[in-house]
């Protein structure tokens, strides 16, 4: 059976199901509101212009707000949710903004396909092909307008409205078999109750539980859960990307990483390969040249603040005869 790109594109554009799990962000304070942004490409995170990870980027909300979608010629993209007058902020504006001035694109090589709640990207954004997908929230983001019980029609960029600490993960492959594989998805750190997390918190010298899952989404038959990313390797160390170490989840997707002196460290994972070998990889370059199946999920990453070793609490003075 062989897909044709159009089918593809339009299934990405289109069918988005019902998902996951509820995002807890433990992010740095901030001063003004926020969203942020990470962007990768078969596993890996792209870099901005200065040569930096796009990896959970903060971008001010009124930045994303003040991009004119009109100056694009995209006045018909614009999006008012609940018909006050008032055009809400959207994640198109978000990306126009983080390709050219995060990643430093010209938003004129990109071919975007604008029709209002139908719209997908053809190609050249962040470089990419038309193989582009996102998660908001660590879940897959639906219109607003649900009809069919059975398979949920995904919001495009124009539709995806943002609001203050909001997380948007772009990903990119080079195989179609992100849509279907059952390795597909997105990575995501969690606490031991799986609640997403960004931000981890330890003391030196005490063990720090982590936990990885999976969130993953079949768009050609209308499934997705969240799981356990088990047997998965979680590299750590003090410059996000240069490792120190590493460790194995366990069948849970949990494992233990020690920090012996207080700083700030990294904690991330790659995108893995997808599972299946057949049908699912017979229109890709990758495959036919190496046999070996593609890239299709997307990778994973949090910050660690270790704080000083806990003292022992003080005893209480002994009351007075």
């Amino acid at each position: 059976m062989r897909t044709t790109k159009k089918i593809l594109s339009m299934i990405l554009a289109f069918v988005m199901v019902l998902g996951l799990l509820p995002v807890t962000a433990f992010a740095t304070e901030q001063t003004e509101e926020v969203v942020y942004l990470s962007v990768s490409f078969d596993g890996q995170y792209i870099h901005d212009v200065n040569g930096d990870p796009i990896v959970y980027y903060p971008i001010p909300l009124e930045t994303i707000a003040a991009i004119d979608l009109a100056e694009y010629g995209l006045e018909n993209m614009l999006y008012d949710a609940d018909d006050d007058g008032n055009y809400e902020t959207t994640a198109l504006q978000l990306i126009i903004y983080a390709h050219e001035e995060i990643y430093g694109g010209d938003w004129s090589e990109v071919n975007f396909n604008a029709i209002p709640g139908s719209s997908y990207f053809a190609g050249g954004v962040f470089g990419f092909t038309e193989n582009l997908v996102y998660f908001l929230n660590g879940d897959f983001p639906l219109r607003a307008d649900q009809t069919n019980p059975d398979m949920k029609i995904g919001a495009t960029s124009d539709e995806i409205v943002l609001h203050d600490g909001d997380f948007l993960d772009l990903a990119s492959f080079g195989c179609y078999g992100f849509l279907w594989d059952q390795a597909g998805g997105f990575h995501l750190f969690a606490d031991e109750d799986g609640n997403y997390v960004y931000d981890y918190t330890a003391a030196e010298g005490e063990a720090l539980p982590i936990k990885l899952m999976h969130s993953f989404c079949d768009l050609m038959v209308g499934a997705a859960w969240v799981y356990d990313a088990t047997d998965y390797e979680v590299f750590y160390g003090s410059d996000f990307g240069v490792a120190e170490g590493s460790v194995f989840t366990d069948d849970s997707g949990c494992a233990e990483i020690t920090f012996e002196e207080a700083s700030t460290y990294y904690v991330w994972c790659d995108g893995g390969n997808g599972t299946d070998d057949g049908w699912t990889h017979t229109s890709c370059d990758h495959y036919n040249e190496t046999g070996e199946a593609c890239i299709v999920s997307a990778p994973a990453y949090a910050k660690v603040t270790i704080t000083g070793e806990e003292s022992e609490p003080e005893p209480e003075p002994e009351p007075e005869p």
